[in-house]
């Protein structure tokens, strides 16, 4: 279980890390959802023809900086690098996407 951000800045901070790393992933051509009524705050990824198929990412802090983690607790990378995070977003999302879509037909 992942622990509530101790102070109101560090959930202002998670949000605009989770904003910008949302940016990134709408640009890959994903979608995205803002899930921020809770602590901590929340994004969900998905892709536009499977609403219900998606990961949800975290901002937690770290011993040296704050770091992206998956709903399952993978790490995908630090803050600062939301490149990163939504290729491995990408990574994780992408082989059950095209599999759902292959049964589809």
């Amino acid at each position: 279980m992942i622990a509530p951000l101790d102070s109101r800045w560090d959930v202002l901070v998670a949000r605009h890390q989770l904003n910008r790393l949302g940016r990134v992933l709408r640009r890959d051509g994903w979608c995205t959802e803002r899930r921020y009524g809770q602590n901590p705050p929340l994004l969900r990824i998905y892709s536009e023809h499977l609403t219900w198929l998606g990961e949800s990412v975290m901002v937690v802090r770290g011993p040296s900086q704050r770091v992206f983690i998956s709903s399952t607790g993978s790490w995908l990378a630090p803050c600062s690098d939301g490149e990163r995070a939504a290729e491995e977003l990408s990574a994780l999302l992408e082989p059950w996407v095209s599999a759902a879509l292959a049964a589809r037909r």
